[in-house]
């Protein structure tokens, strides 16, 4: 087997190229398929006045919904246009605002948005930067739909995701100030996926399954012996290497059809497709339900650009430059695409209930609302999951009217809903029974309680 395949064949290699189709599922067809969340987090913000879509002057300060999948092109916006074909697999939500995050502190805005817009909880603050307070969304809808013999989820990154922003790490986190590290190189994933040898009964396994079942057995020797608080700290730590065994094991014994070839690490776009193929690979073989790739800031060169910095030079501008507009519509554009391809690769895969994308809730989020730096007009769509309840074919509008003061570019005592009551909507999409993620409630300053929890009913039945 090349280290190095071609892009080609590791197409043919998972079934998804012309002429071929990877269904190891079909074994299956008449067991219910699982449900399976994948998130598509991106750097940066947007220009909200070219995300932002209303071609029926509908007012700003009413909750609406419209049928955008009877829109005709000039109705997108320029950031949305890529979806249009794709329309009633997904739905546009605007008007939400990172409202918890405006509440939590001021300056290190990338660093804040970024602990906040997956958990929707407080920042936990170590050495004088933000890290996110609670288990971010994928691992709250992993803990409930993973198998606890295959991978709970898989963290992946295009370009070192977000480290661009000086921080470094992941915006995912697996509890408070839990950071996930994520898989860059995409051999490194087929590595993790396909490197123990699927359904092989690898000896080498057994022996490391042997020996964590010794070490458990010295965890239960050596707890008699210590205070209640260590006693609790060496069983927790304990259940994580009982976890270990199980999923080692599981992997094992796996039943994969068709193992793929090892993907090049190669440029931007060409990551971003192997690490889609080998999600939906992981998904067909139900080596995980819950996957997540974060992509790094794009380049002006990727996007055609003059040369600069994406940062300075186009994503501070949008509010007063012209150029810097239209450079971030061009930004969130690109990224879309992206999301058209994930709907088209897994909309290729039949299931039981139709297709792999009816079984797939996916969720793109932004890192900041707006380029600038704001915290309001948080740009979100949602996508497949037509079995989970989701409202799809939407473009979805909330007035602003929570009160709660921000600047977005110029002062503003307003803020849009909440998007703790996103977060809650997704895990409800996904089957999770509860209502708040992160924050319950913040003070507004009119005195008022902001009701952070709840799912927002134009987007999920």
């Amino acid at each position: 087997m090349s280290p190095t395949p071609s892009r080609r064949r590791l197409l043919q290699a998972l079934g998804l190229g012309s002429g071929s189709l990877f269904l190891p599922s079909l074994g299956h067809a008449q067991e219910a398929a699982p449900k399976r969340f994948l998130l598509l987090y991106t750097a940066q913000g947007c220009a909200p006045q070219r995300w932002e879509c209303n071609p029926g002057a509908l007012p700003d300060d009413a909750d609406w919904f419209e049928d955008w999948t009877t829109w005709s092109a000039e109705d997108f916006s320029s950031s949305l246009a890529p979806l249009r074909p794709w329309a009633a697999h997904c739905t546009a939500v605007g008007g939400l605002g990172l409202v918890s995050c405006a509440n939590d502190g001021s300056g290190f805005h990338h660093e804040r948005a970024k602990a906040h817009g997956p958990t929707g909880a407080d920042a936990e603050w170590i050495a004088g930067l933000p890290y996110g307070g609670a288990a971010s969304i994928d691992q709250i809808i992993a803990a409930e739909v993973a198998r606890a013999d295959h991978f709970r989820s898989l963290e992946l990154s295009v370009e070192g995701g977000l480290a661009y922003d000086g921080q470094g790490g992941s915006a995912l986190y697996r509890g408070a100030a839990q950071p996930l590290p994520t898989i860059d190189n995409p051999a490194a994933l087929w590595e993790r996926l396909y490197g123990a040898q699927i359904g092989s009964g690898d000896p080498v396994l057994a022996r490391q399954s042997s020996v964590l079942d010794m070490v458990s057995e010295r965890f239960s020797q050596r707890a008699q012996s210590l205070s209640a608080v260590d006693r609790q700290k060496l069983e927790a730590h304990g259940a994580l290497v009982r976890d270990l065994e199980q999923r080692l094991m599981g992997v094992a014994t796996a039943s994969c059809e068709r193992i793929p070839d090892i993907p090049a690490d190669d440029a931007y776009e060409e990551d971003f497709e192997s690490h889609l193929q080998l999600v939906a690979s992981a998904f067909s073989c139900d080596l995980t339900r819950v996957a997540s790739i974060q992509m790094t800031q794009l380049t002006p060169s990727l996007l055609g650009l003059p040369p600069g910095s994406m940062h300075d030079s186009y994503a501070h501008g949008i509010y007063y430059d012209p150029d810097a507009e239209d450079a971030m519509a061009t930004y969130m554009a690109f990224h879309a695409r992206q999301l058209t391809r994930a709907l088209e690769v897994l909309s290729g895969i039949p299931e039981a209930g139709g297709s792999m994308l009816d079984n797939t809730v996916i969720l793109w989020i932004t890192e900041l609302a707006d380029s600038w730096h704001g915290m309001d007009r948080y740009p979100v769509v949602v996508a497949g999951g037509a079995n989970s309840g989701l409202q799809l074919g939407r473009y979805v509008h909330h007035a602003r009217l929570t009160p709660f003061e921000t600047v977005q570019a110029t002062p503003d005592r307003f803020m849009g809903v909440p998007h703790n009551r996103l977060l809650v909507t997704v895990a409800r999409a996904m089957g999770l029974d509860l209502e708040q993620v992160g924050r319950a409630e913040i003070p507004g300053w009119d005195g008022s309680t902001i009701d952070c929890t709840g799912a927002l009913p134009m987007v999920l039945a």
